[in-house]
């Protein structure tokens, strides 16, 4: 049986209910409510959330390289 990194399923979670929330919120959030300061918060949290995607698609890609190649 395989070992899981529990880490990265918890960061994955994170990153998936982010995407989730704020695309909600973009979706059903009034026009006057998107221009305080709150959602300009939530935009910047919103706007790392691609880029966790892609930095969690390059550390389980080096991550499964380096345990076939034996890269120490």
């Amino acid at each position: 049986m395989k070992k899981r990194l529990v880490y990265i399923d918890y960061y994955r979670m994170i990153i998936i209910l982010l995407m989730m929330q704020g695309h909600t919120l973009r979706a059903l959030l009034r026009r006057d409510l998107k221009t305080g300061i709150w959602f300009k918060i939530h935009e910047y949290i919103h706007g790392a959330v691609a880029p966790g995607f892609l930095f969690l698609s390059g550390f389980l890609f080096f991550y499964t390289l380096k345990k076939k190649i034996k890269i120490s």
